[in-house]
């Protein structure tokens, strides 16, 4: 794995603060087609913090196939979610095209 351009993790903070401020739609942006009705995708969003209030990106690794793996937790008042996900190259940014929930 080598380093993060910074852009790259510029793209994943602002995602992640976006959801943070409940703004769902300038998130959904962020997917690819194939990632907002990707399975996981509904359940993920599902058992995040309701309302989410911060993001954090815990973990920003380029894979070897040159996408990128983002771990950002969500926290809210009572609980926090950490949620995978993978952004692949498309055009000139990478976008999501599949997340899950992880255990840290």
């Amino acid at each position: 794995m080598s380093a993060v351009d910074p852009k790259v993790r510029d793209i994943v903070e602002a995602h992640g603060q976006a959801v943070a401020d409940g703004d769902m739609q300038r998130a959904l942006e962020d997917f690819t087609e194939a990632g907002t009705q990707h399975p996981n995708t509904g359940p993920t969003v599902a058992q995040l913090p309701q309302p989410v209030k911060t993001a954090t990106v815990k973990r920003l690794d380029q894979q070897s196939d040159g996408s990128y793996v983002a771990h950002v937790q969500y926290g809210g008042d009572e609980k926090s979610t950490t949620v995978r996900s993978v952004w692949e190259q498309v055009g000139d940014r990478p976008y999501i095209t599949s997340v899950s929930v992880v255990d840290e």
